[in-house]
């Protein structure tokens, strides 16, 4: 996936318009459609990457590399649904939490 993709990607599950972020990153009209066949200045990454909460390295890269907000103990990529779970699990107060987790204990001693 090129640069300009994951870009793209990202815009479209934040519903921004590239044209909406590149004003919201003080990017000139037209400045990420050129990133289709060029490669962009660090400066102008950085502050598309910062918007999304990416790394610059996660935009350059042809793999998917867990970021700090995907990734779990280890660095392991977490799924979508695997983060939901996770952003649940913390709303719950600390007498729930132990009550989930034993709730999942019995499940796996289950298996």
């Amino acid at each position: 996936m090129t640069c300009y993709e994951r870009i793209k990607q990202c815009a479209e599950e934040n519903n921004i318009s590239i044209a909406n972020l590149e004003k919201v990153c003080n990017l000139g009209n037209g400045t990420i459609g050129k990133w289709k066949n060029h490669t962009p200045l660090l400066s102008k990454l950085r502050s598309v990457a910062d918007y999304f909460g990416k790394s610059v390295e996660y935009f350059l890269s042809n793999e998917d590399l867990p970021t700090e907000k995907n990734s779990g103990a280890g660095g392991t990529f977490l799924t979508k649904q695997e983060h939901e779970i996770v952003e649940a699990y913390r709303s719950l107060s600390i007498v729930d939490q132990v009550e989930f987790i034993n709730f999942l204990l019995r499940l796996k001693g289950d298996k």
